[in-house]
């Protein structure tokens, strides 16, 4: 298959990732805030559901349209791979160290001795191995209402790998089944 680009003008997926990234913070705000998160949303729908939620649904629905369509337009399956690879690996790593190293660093309570040989600092560094993941670290945001927390959004990211085999067995499966 020969690899294409799509016009990114020709939809409005980016517009819908916004809204959906803003339904996002509106609830978190409020949990951060110190207070029930009980958004508009979830008042309407008697508490079945948030916009946070709502806006994880866009994310999830948009994102498995997205990759499906650029499993689909891979010349093969380690193509694929190497894109989803090249897609989260650096930035997970870039947000992993730039928490641990500047954001505690700074942010800590500690000295930087304390800090820096602290378990929990290696314990959330241990989280570059994706699965290990860690939201705290030591003397960081403690008077916050989730004391600790340096990036509560990272838990996405398992699933987000995990989403992203099935194209892939699917494409892998395809083609064998195919040949």
């Amino acid at each position: 298959m020969k690899e294409t680009t799509p016009n990114r003008k020709k939809n409005n997926f980016d517009q819908l990732r916004l809204m959906a990234a803003f339904f996002v913070i509106v609830t978190h705000s409020y949990a951060l805030l110190g207070f029930p998160e009980t958004d508009i949303l979830y008042k309407i729908t008697r508490g079945t559901t948030s916009f946070s939620r709502f806006g994880l649904w866009i994310f999830f629905v948009i994102s498995g349209y997205l990759v499906t369509a650029s499993a689909l337009r891979s010349a093969s399956v380690w193509i694929y791979i190497k894109k989803r690879i090249l897609r989260i690996v650096p930035g997970f790593f870039a947000v992993i160290v730039f928490g641990a190293v500047v954001v505690g660093a700074v942010f800590t309570t500690f000295s930087a001795t304390e800090y820096f040989f602290h378990p929990l600092t290696w314990d959330y560094l241990k989280g570059l191995t994706f699965f290990r993941l860690q939201y705290n670290l030591p003397g960081v945001f403690d008077i916050n209402p989730y004391p600790g927390a340096v990036n509560g959004s990272l838990w996405t990211i398992p699933y987000e790998l995990l989403l992203y085999t099935l194209p892939a067995v699917i494409l892998l499966i395809s083609r064998v089944h195919l040949k």
